[in-house]
């Protein structure tokens, strides 16, 4: 299905491929259409705050967001090792066609609370100080929902948002996750990185892939398993996706996961069909397997 996860571009290499929703084989008519770009046109605007990479934001946006007399959703997205921000280009705007602010980091890591945390703390002084020394103009000044805030994480970033729901600062202000392929803790050997899966409330989607190197060295299948029922909240999805590798995972199930964030940030009801029917589409999805949700 997906075969690349390193394409070059005019001067950097970009590890989600520029083309990647027409890399993906989509099993369902919803997946397909949320693998396609929203409605809006989308700017970018980089703010570094120290000179110091752990202070580098890049943040993806509806570009005439100025214009319009409302509020956006916020999903502050945590990549694994190495996924910076700017490196994921294509997955950032691809969200942001969708109507949502989408706001990384710049450097290598990002399996703590405190990472997503400082993305948060930053999206805050933006809504709320019309004026920003490090910009010359602020569009972000009174347009960031912070009722409507989701999260994502990817590989050592899925252990990060883990850890930012689930006992983080701020974890009362995420509303939604989505978690894809996150690191096991006891495989690293990183007990820091353990999470209190058992005070997680709010909607979650645990993703993983299938191919042999994820199963018996990344995200086993008795791993997500064992997430899954360890998580108490009222709305939560396990599924895994054929044949992906844990690297392709960081956007080869980008349909799904902009589905359930306009479900659960924007009320968008036909993505919800995804995943609230009976007969809902991901459990007919022939692209997926292991499929369990608790609504």
């Amino acid at each position: 299905m997906l075969i690349q996860s390193l394409v070059w571009t005019v001067g950097c290499y970009q590890i989600v491929p520029r083309n990647y929703a027409q890399r993906i084989e989509p099993g369902g008519t919803i997946e397909d259409h949320f693998l396609k770009m929203g409605p809006y046109k989308v700017a970018r605007t980089d703010i570094d705050y120290s000179g110091k990479e752990e202070e580098v934001y890049a943040i993806w946006y509806p570009e005439n967001i100025g214009e319009l007399d409302r509020k956006f959703p916020l999903i502050i997205v945590n990549g694994g090792k190495g996924e910076k921000a700017s490196l994921c280009e294509s997955l950032f705007e691809h969200l942001a066609s969708w109507g949502f602010i989408v706001a990384g980091m710049e450097q290598d890591l990002s399996w703590e609370a405190s990472e997503a945390g400082m993305i948060l703390k930053r999206m805050r002084q933006l809504h709320t100080v019309q004026e920003c020394e490090y910009l010359s103009a602020n569009p972000f000044y009174e347009k960031v929902d912070l009722d409507r805030i989701g999260i994502y994480g990817h590989a050592q970033g899925g252990a990060g948002s883990i850890n930012s729901i689930a006992g983080g600062e701020n974890g009362a202000m995420y509303k939604a996750a989505f978690i894809s392929s996150p690191a096991e803790p006891e495989r690293v050997h990183f007990p820091e990185w353990e999470h209190d899966l058992s005070s997680i409330s709010i909607p979650i989607v645990l993703c993983a892939g299938t191919d042999t190197a994820e199963k018996e060295q990344k995200c086993s299948l008795g791993k997500m398993r064992f997430m899954y029922d360890q998580i108490p909240s009222r709305i939560k999805v396990m599924m895994c996706r054929h044949e992906n590798s844990h690297d392709e995972m960081l956007y080869a199930a980008d349909g799904y996961m902009t589905a359930f964030f306009m479900w659960q940030l924007q009320d968008d009801q036909s993505a919800a069909g995804a995943f609230t029917v009976e007969n809902a589409e991901i459990l007919r999805n022939p692209a997926y397997q292991d499929v369990k949700k608790n609504f």
